[in-house]
């Protein structure tokens, strides 16, 4: 198999989002483990909806932050960073947004605002449907960086409804990067199931997405065209990734 592109536009290239790192400089250095200043912290999707309380240590995708305000009318908007693999209380784990300040040690999250730049053109907002996504995608995988099928990771699922537990607070990953690059499919955001996701369209005012090469249980015989399209939650302001699945069909811009 031909190594994967580290860059197949402006939109997608590799290095992006990638793991805090025991040891910055060498990327496949464990992932750095922060602990916790209590024994468990809440954790929040992208609208600052409460989705699980997570035990620690936790997990960290570097260059993710946001301001939410989750305690209105008398709170103040607080820093959350994007945890990943985080341990439930309950069992399973979650990708979401957790308190800085719930973390001992928390790092500084840069943000390269030449990552996931806003398109040409915008498309009409459609519906995000996770159970869809989730139901389309269960059963594929797809090869990492070198080629090869991993025993757990790299499912299709997974770029899918994250929330099976509970549908109610159901949710896609919003993503740097599509996972045809190295160190690719990594979250930025978390949207919700139901919300509405704008797509991004290039100059002539078609969907700007990629295609991704996925297998049916692992074998080579059932390969499967996954394409993932550009854009954003219809209130948010950070471009990423998500599988097409999660909205089907997307209308071309009128002229």
């Amino acid at each position: 198999m031909a190594p994967l592109l580290r860059r197949w536009s402006r939109y997608n290239a590799a290095g992006a989002g990638a793991r805090y790192r025991e040891d910055p400089k060498d990327p496949e250095s464990p992932t750095r483990k922060f602990k916790l200043t209590e024994s468990t912290a809440r954790v929040f999707d992208g609208f600052g909806r409460e989705i699980a309380r997570v035990g620690g240590p936790v997990e960290l995708n570097s260059g993710t932050k946001k301001k939410m305000d989750l305690d209105p009318p008398d709170g103040k908007p607080e820093t959350y960073v994007l945890g990943w693999r985080m341990p439930r209380t309950g069992g399973g784990s979650a990708t979401a947004w957790i308190r800085r300040s719930a973390l001992k040690d928390p790092p500084a999250a840069r943000v390269d605002p030449r990552v996931n730049p806003a398109p040409p053109r915008k498309g009409k907002p459609v519906a995000i449907d996770a159970d869809r996504g989730r139901r389309t995608l269960t059963g594929l995988y797809y090869k990492g960086s070198s080629g090869k099928f991993r025993d757990t990771g790299n499912r299709g699922a997974d770029f899918g409804g994250r929330n099976d537990r509970d549908r109610d607070r159901d949710y896609v990953n919003l993503l740097f990067s599509a996972p045809n690059v190295p160190k690719g499919a990594i979250a930025k955001d978390t949207i919700p199931d139901g919300a509405r996701f704008v797509p991004g369209l290039s100059k002539r005012g078609r969907p700007i997405r990629l295609k991704v090469k996925m297998y049916r249980d692992r074998r080579e015989d059932q390969e499967i065209h996954v394409h993932f399209v550009y854009g954003r939650a219809e209130n948010g302001d950070r471009w990423g990734w998500i599988a097409q699945a999660n909205v089907g069909h997307i209308p071309l811009e009128d002229r």
